[in-house]
């Protein structure tokens, strides 16, 4: 059984009173029995507050907000992730984000959707030129999960940066991501990922890639 700090106060300051009122009584007209009764649930009170307050530890939030911050976590190291597995080039890694997931165009049209076609997707488009140092920089992101706790929805800006080498680095694209998020289990996921691109310095086209 939980306590309350309330309870636990009010339990500690009667067990506190009682044994108060045992050392007046015994120096009082009060019986010896009358004392020690008293002496002794004072005692009582005073040991049970203190394992209250031993068992109810620090103040903690209820579980149903514990339970959101976990989720919000979860889905800011999703966002994190896709930019990190871009960086490092791990193009298996980052289909794997979607493997029950879709890249979506700027009208909401399905440009691939499962791991393999995501992977292969950014592949023909990464996996070719090695020289060149992209980062996608993903920042002022906003999560809104829904009251069932089973879907999310995000929104972030992305600003892409190259560089060349020998070169200076530059703004190649300024973008605006729209995320869907899907819980299976305890596990989040992406559900789609839609970019809706605001100024891109040039297209990017397919490059090879290694066999």
């Amino acid at each position: 059984m939980k306590f309350t700090l309330r309870q636990i106060a009010a339990t500690r300051l009667l067990g506190l009173t009682l044994v108060g009122a045992a050392i007046a009584g015994a120096v009082g007209d009060f019986s010896l029995r009358h004392v020690v009764a008293a002496g002794l649930l004072g005692l009582t009170l005073v040991a049970v507050s203190i394992a209250g307050a031993a068992g109810a530890g620090s103040p903690t939030l209820p579980d149903a907000r514990l339970q959101r911050v976990a989720d919000q976590q979860q889905i800011e190291r999703l966002i994190a992730d896709y930019s990190a597995y871009l960086a490092a080039r791990d193009f298996e890694a980052y289909g794997a984000l979607f493997s029950e997931g879709a890249f979506l165009g700027p009208d909401g049209q399905v440009i691939a959707s499962g791991a393999e076609q995501i992977e292969s997707l950014v592949r023909s488009f990464l996996g070719g030129n090695r020289e060149t140092v992209t980062r996608h920089l993903v920042t002022n992101t906003r999560i809104d999960i829904a009251d069932d706790g089973q879907t999310a929805q995000a929104e972030s800006f992305l600003t892409t940066i190259d560089a060349q080498p020998g070169g200076q680095a530059e703004i190649f694209r300024l973008a605006l991501y729209k995320d869907h998020f899907r819980k299976r289990g305890e596990k989040w996921t992406f559900a789609s990922r839609q970019e809706d691109t605001a100024w891109v310095l040039k297209e990017r086209v397919p490059t090879p890639t290694d066999p």
